[in-house]
């Protein structure tokens, strides 16, 4: 018989996991399936790496002309949390990293950020993107 803590313990690791609280988990042996299944969100995860894994000496193509490269603002995360529907990046500085990942189009220079990337919400510490 489980423990009565069990329903207690899945909720809260579930909370900081961004778990879904409804509908039944994807288990493989006893632990849960973080990965999504989505090729989309997949394709979407792989560029937000690459974006944050770029440098100085050879910066994404996707990179703002004239600032630093994206993997700069690496140093400012706490926390990214993948959704199947939307990004949550906890921060430091919410509005810096926002700047460097939403797409903007330099006339010289063309599009720059990750494209299709839209913000949900913004605060001081957390950004909510949707992609």
């Amino acid at each position: 018989m489980p423990h009565t803590t069990d329903k207690r313990i899945r909720k809260e690791v579930g909370r900081l996991l961004y778990l879904p609280e409804t509908g039944p988990l994807q288990v493989t042996g006893n632990r849960p399936n973080l990965d999504p299944e989505d090729r989309e969100q997949v394709a979407f995860q792989a560029l937000l790496f690459e974006c944050l894994m770029s440098n100085r000496r050879h910066p994404h193509r996707l990179e703002q002309p004239g600032k630093t490269a994206m993997a700069s603002i690496s140093g400012y995360l706490n926390s990214i949390c993948h959704q199947p529907d939307h990004l949550e990046i906890h921060t430091n500085t919410a509005c810096r990293v926002t700047s460097r990942l939403l797409p903007f189009h330099h006339e010289d220079h063309g599009l720059c950020g990750i494209p299709g990337l839209r913000p949900i919400s913004l605060t001081r510490r957390r950004v909510r993107l949707w992609r």
